[in-house]
């Protein structure tokens, strides 16, 4: 299952709240991620599950914000950023998903793990 795939999931599980990654059922869309994947609505190691399951997130890859145009060292960072714009209604969530889809690798590449597989670090 692709990244975006799993923050459209996890919209669906927790509410947005770009302050924190993941607690009592508000978080990051990293945080949305993890609770698709992992069915945790509260912060553990489920961080480090997504990131094991899409590297592409934290590699050096300097790129910037298309709202704001901040620039950033990797994905990770600038999909926080967006998860800002998004809360602050200066963009839509489908925007935001929008943009991951055309960051996050091709769906051959990304499926590292079938969809539904826990996945510990």
């Amino acid at each position: 299952m692709r990244f975006s795939e799993l923050v459209l999931l996890g919209s669906t599980i927790i509410h947005l709240d770009c302050t924190i990654y993941l607690s009592e059922g508000y978080g990051c869309f990293i945080g949305m991620a993890a609770a698709a994947k992992t069915g945790a609505t509260t912060c553990g190691d489920e961080q480090y599950r997504v990131m094991a399951l899409f590297p592409w997130l934290n590699e050096p890859k300097p790129n910037a914000c298309p709202v704001c145009g901040n620039e950033y060292r990797n994905y990770c960072t600038t999909i926080g950023c967006l998860a800002v714009h998004v809360q602050d209604h200066e963009w839509t969530f489908e925007q935001a998903l929008d943009f991951i889809r055309m960051i996050e690798p091709k769906e051959e590449e990304a499926e590292v793990f079938p969809a539904g597989e826990k996945v510990s670090a």
